[in-house]
């Protein structure tokens, strides 16, 4: 036989073998010594539920705790990872070793190493997936109700449903889409007379009862709390000519007012609940007791309208409301301002 026109077929033999095994897929052995075929499933993870429509998580999230939950509702795994400034763009993570079937996940992010949450149960155990939950850790004062007096941090939950972890080869992208269950509470006190205020002569106050909040993200019944301010500071502002004066007091125009400054973390807010704003002087006297969702929600906007209320409030995560007194501490209920909007109150009584 000549030679040439046996290599020719030799040759089309050994290239009808390696298509043959290539077709094979992850079964044949060509792959095996380098472990190609093992299946991988990836999870992702986004925070796009904001106002902005835009995927914060990079520069937000600083944290991931993924549970794993059996169709029987069972937590099998957990993985716990923080999100470093190198990965935070494509930060995954791989549930490699969990048996073959179908599973739901859970993520609360921002909870590893917070000494503010509590999530329960953090092991694998046969407590089920409704009774899984994240708690807010209080302090019980001398009056015996709860008091938040820390910036707890940014919180975070999503879930996925049915999760496919059966496929015998290939990659599997899965994606968790998170919602932002803390929210940053400004509230500024001025007074227009100009008068200096003392950050001490002031009590400033949000109560709700949302510091449980069930696998479903839903606040379960809970105590009431008192949130405190984290930061409180007094200040000074001026205008600048040109500006409008916002009061004139013995005929003259005011130029500089003062202010007290707070900052409040608190839990998720919810359209069903009713928090309350309060300010009282040093020595009791009461100024102002505004509910806060009621509030926030009168500066939703046109633009925003389509979306339902309680989207919007997950999505708008720092409220700032500024409210006047005068000289003698009392509250000038014409008007407010939140989120920089001026709102002219015709009638307080929020009911």
């Amino acid at each position: 036989m000549n030679s040439k026109r046996f290599s020719r077929r030799f040759a089309g033999l050994a290239a009808s073998v390696l298509v043959a095994l290539v077709a094979g897929g992850c079964k044949s052995v060509i792959y095996e010594p380098e472990g190609d075929c093992d299946p991988h499933f990836i999870v992702h993870f986004k925070y796009d539920k904001n106002l902005k429509w835009a995927d914060a998580f990079p520069a937000e999230v600083s944290s991931v705790t993924l549970y794993v939950f059996d169709k029987q509702g069972h937590l099998v795994a957990t993985r716990s990872e923080d999100v470093q400034t190198e990965n935070a763009e494509n930060f995954t993570i791989d549930l490699a070793g969990i048996a073959p079937g179908r599973y739901d996940l859970l993520a609360w992010c921002g909870v590893k190493d917070n000494p503010h949450f509590v999530v329960a149960p953090s092991v694998a155990s046969a407590v089920l997936r409704e009774e899984h939950s994240c708690y807010v850790k209080r302090s019980t004062g001398d009056d015996g109700l709860s008091h938040i007096r820390e910036d707890i941090g940014r919180l975070y939950h999503g879930t996925l449903t049915d999760v496919d972890l059966t496929p015998d080869e290939g990659t599997y992208d899965y994606t968790v889409a998170l919602t932002k269950d803390t929210n940053v509470i400004r509230i500024v006190l001025q007074n227009i007379s100009g008068a200096p205020m003392e950050k001490d002569d002031y009590e400033f106050i949000i109560t709700d009862d949302n510091g449980h909040l069930g696998h479903d993200n839903i606040p379960l019944d809970d105590t009431e709390i008192m949130y405190h301010p984290w930061s409180i500071r007094s200040g000074m502002a001026s205008f600048q000519p040109g500006d409008e004066p916002v009061e004139h007091v013995g005929g003259k125009a005011v130029s500089t007012m003062s202010a007290v400054i707070t900052e409040f973390t608190v839990s998720r807010l919810m359209k069903s609940h009713r928090p309350l704003m309060i300010v009282n002087t040093k020595d009791g006297k009461n100024i102002l007791t505004l509910p806060l969702v009621d509030c926030a929600l009168l500066v939703k906007g046109e633009y925003h309208r389509p979306m339902t209320d309680q989207d919007y409030l997950d999505r708008k995560d720092e409220y700032d409301f500024t409210f006047f007194v005068d000289g003698d501490s009392k509250w000038i209920d014409t008007h407010i301002y939140i989120n920089s909007w001026r709102v002219v109150l015709d009638d307080v009584d929020f009911d």
